[in-house]
């Protein structure tokens, strides 16, 4: 099953500039009705596309991260990243001391602040 999900991970997260593939994104929401396990299996791929030199697919892996927290089983997603929230969602390529996320160019900039667990809820905050 694992390498399933990671086929699904790597769909969703391919270079082109589009949004990530339905079929894709469905499979990976039924990793969250597995619990802690089936998320797990999808962030051990997800960490590595976080850390691509490829800003779309830093930036799909993110909206993937999203949609399991947004859509995905009730907080499976959220508990998972709870437990170290800085080295799941590490986007060291990207980052620097102030956690800069380039998109494109100077045009398109979102400065991501460090991510803030509260209780049972994640905050991604942009600034």
């Amino acid at each position: 099953m694992s390498n399933s999900f990671e086929k699904s991970v790597k769909g969703g997260t391919k270079i082109k500039l589009a949004p990530p593939k339905a079929k894709y994104v469905e499979h990976i929401l039924l990793a969250t009705q597995t619990g802690e396990a089936g998320v797990a299996e999808v962030f051990r791929t997800l960490q590595n596309r976080l850390r691509d030199s490829t800003w779309t697919i830093v930036f799909k892996s993110l909206i993937i991260v999203h949609l399991m927290i947004k859509e995905g089983h009730r907080d499976v997603t959220l508990r998972y990243l709870a437990v170290a929230p800085k080295t799941r969602l590490a986007i060291n390529t990207f980052t620097d001391g102030r956690q800069v996320f380039l998109l494109e160019g100077s045009q398109c900039m979102a400065l991501f602040t460090p991510v803030i667990t509260k209780g049972r809820k994640l905050v991604l905050r942009l600034s």
